[in-house]
């Protein structure tokens, strides 16, 4: 199967286009064939599609069999598809299962799968430190506390970083703000992360613990925190808390850089 990332590729790039049906179809083809590939950057996608693109229960069960792969190259992909379910689900309780893997992964038979899953478990231990002054604690630790979420000084941190570092790019998103719910099930308390082009609230983007930045859909749900189950805030109030304790981020333009 050389030069099956090209293949694979597609199914990230039109991954919004795909149906549930046709994911499903996708699931099982990995599942059915994963063993056969040679070709480590197909290996890569398919970690990435797991953990990234699925990003959900069916996905954790699908590479926990993954783990059980005979050979060890494709076996040593597995920890990757972990590591991008704790850092982009923003589900604590699965987060937890993933880490945990994670960690069992750590004594496997091959020095090279070893290697992958103390690598993985080094920068989820990053993601939810920075910034912070938690790092102390293991990488469970910080799931099972679930007191990490991304801050306006983290955020600051990280446009002044990039600037000192030459790699300035623009950016969309103005102003930030934190705000907490109950989830209605647990009351368990979840801090939503806020980023706004402006004060009107426009085009806003979401993150709760720490997962990938989205466009906020008003649809879409939040993991609880202790049942894992997605309930659905009143997100129109939630924004409207947000932006009325938005602070204004610094910009570290090429203005700003050459004063």
């Amino acid at each position: 199967m050389l030069g099956a990332s090209y293949l694979l590729n597609i199914f990230q790039y039109q991954w919004k286009k795909l149906s549930n049906r046709q994911k499903e179809k996708l699931l099982g083809f990995i599942e059915a064939s994963y063993s056969c590939f040679r070709d480590q950057m197909a290996l890569f996608t398919i970690s990435e599609l797991l953990g990234e693109n699925f990003c959900n229960q069916n996905a954790v069960d699908l590479l926990c069999k993954l783990r059980s792969t005979k050979k060890a190259l494709p076996r040593s992909f597995v920890p990757h598809g972990f590591e991008h379910v704790i850092t982009d689900s923003g589900n604590v309780p699965l987060s937890k299962r993933a880490i945990n893997q994670l960690i069992e992964m750590r004594d496997d038979r091959s020095k090279y799968v070893r290697y992958e899953a103390e690598l993985s478990l080094a920068r989820v231990k990053k993601h939810f430190t920075w910034g912070t002054s938690l790092k102390d604690k293991s990488s469970l630790e910080l799931i099972t506390d679930s007191r990490t979420s991304w801050s306006y000084e983290s955020e600051s941190k990280i446009r002044k970083i990039g600037s000192e570092a030459g790699s300035f790019s623009p950016y969309f998103e103005n102003y930030f703000s934190a705000v907490r719910w109950l989830t209605p099930c647990c009351q368990h308390c979840i801090e939503v992360s806020f980023k706004f082009k402006n004060r009107r609230g426009e085009e806003p983007k979401v993150s709760w613990f720490r997962s990938r930045w989205r466009a906020l859909d008003k649809r879409r749900g939040i993991p609880c925190g202790r049942c894992g189950k997605s309930r659905k805030p009143a997100w129109d109030q939630l924004v409207t808390r947000a932006l009325r304790l938005a602070k204004k981020l610094p910009s570290y333009d090429k203005t700003t850089r050459a004063s």
